[in-house]
């Protein structure tokens, strides 16, 4: 039962992207691949600028992971909305690179994906709570907070449950 609540019920593939306001600062922008059962399969540092390398790597990471969704984090202001903006070209770009692969088949291989801007307050609990310390303690809260994002598009639910379980539970925030 325990196992019901972190555990998403949707097989959605995600991707939780997590920035803050500063532009051009180191690690200031995270992204990260979730599988459907809600564990982490990849994460992407956004650099501090834009280089065909670094571009060729996020098309990498887009196609390696192929989601079905993108959730973007609204806390970062404009910032936010530019990474959504960057996102979208990315995500268009591996998408016809996927269509170019000549294993591709129409109707197998057929990968649709949205870009969606969600309000992370259920984010910034989850980073900052006892269980997201404990689940990615190596990891700034940035990469917590895509995290949940990405949770929360597998199951919106559980990941509010997940952050508001009754007080006397351990682990919880």
């Amino acid at each position: 039962r325990e196992t019901a609540l972190l555990t998403p019920q949707l097989e959605v593939k995600a991707v939780g992207l997590a920035c803050t306001d500063a532009f051009g600062q180191a690690n200031s922008a995270f992204a990260v691949s979730l599988y459907p059962n809600g564990t982490l399969q990849d994460i992407y540092t956004f650099p501090e600028r834009d280089n065909e390398e670094t571009k060729d790597k996020l098309r990498r990471f887009l196609l390696d992971s192929k989601p079905d969704v993108i959730v973007v984090n609204t806390s970062g202001g404009m910032r936010s909305r530019q990474m959504g903006r960057m996102m979208y070209r990315y995500l268009q770009e591996a998408i016809q690179l996927n269509k170019e692969n000549e294993y591709y088949n129409d109707e197998e291989d057929r990968w649709e994906c949205k870009i969606l801007h969600q309000r992370d307050d259920v984010a910034l609990v989850y980073a900052a709570s006892v269980r997201g310390r404990q689940e990615f303690p190596e990891q700034p809260e940035l990469v917590r907070q895509a995290v949940s994002l990405a949770r929360g598009a597998q199951g919106p639910l559980q990941e509010v449950c997940a952050a508001w379980g009754a007080m006397d539970e351990r682990g919880r925030c």
